[in-house]
């Protein structure tokens, strides 16, 4: 039976995923790697296989480095954010006073791909909006989305002031996520939502019309 945990490594943090699946998979790295790692240890995991970031932003990614010193998972990032990932503007590491995470992509993701992580199949679901390369995580079986910062619970939306940011395509994403079957929302920040997903997304793409 796959289980689905949420690690929070960092107050200022994203959400941290871990997929235990017959391959063991991370869904962002955070902030902090080291917290990771100690989660990853009590569940007894030996072996990661996979760390796929929803975006590159410094709150999402710079846990790979602590990450890193412990296993030797394939980092995968949407194709539109390889080479800015180390750009300090663009990953927002400046906000936090720190140079970028140093980390390798093994693989480019594209849009409507099918990550096979045994019973689960993500198919990823280029979202730009809040950057360039967001992406979401979607279930076609259980009906589950891992929304990075695209959408949060209760109308949120990540922000599209900050370098390949738009508003126009951050409306036109979350219209793509309107259109799905979602029954439990896993975002980048915030709690899970289990209940009324649909009108939480209904919510903020009228937030985002709003802002427009």
């Amino acid at each position: 039976m796959v289980s689905i945990y949420r690690i929070l490594p960092h107050f200022y943090s994203g959400n941290v995923y871990f997929i235990d699946d017959e391959r063991k998979v991370l869904i962002d790295a955070g902030i902090n790697g080291e917290r990771v790692v100690r989660f990853l240890r009590e569940k007894g995991v030996k072996e990661l296989d996979y760390v796929i970031l929803t975006h590159c932003h410094y709150d999402h990614s710079a846990g790979l480095e602590g990450i890193l010193k412990s296993y030797s998972p394939d980092i995968c990032l949407h194709e539109a954010e390889v080479d800015k990932r180390n750009d300090p503007e663009y990953s927002v590491s400046w906000m936090f006073g720190e140079d970028p995470p140093e980390y390798e992509v093994d693989v480019e993701l594209r849009d409507s791909q099918v990550i096979n992580l045994g019973e689960v199949k993500m198919r990823v679901l280029h979202t730009p909006g809040h950057s360039l390369g967001s992406i979401c995580l979607y279930n076609e079986i259980t009906g589950e989305l891992f929304s990075g910062d695209t959408v949060f619970p209760d109308g949120g939306i990540g922000r599209t002031d900050l370098r390949g940011g738009s508003t126009e395509k951050l409306i036109e994403s979350i219209r793509k996520l309107r259109e799905l079957d979602i029954n439990v929302l896993y975002p980048g920040h915030g709690e899970i939502l289990r209940d009324d997903v649909k009108e939480s997304i209904n919510l903020s793409l009228r937030f985002a019309s709003m802002i427009l």
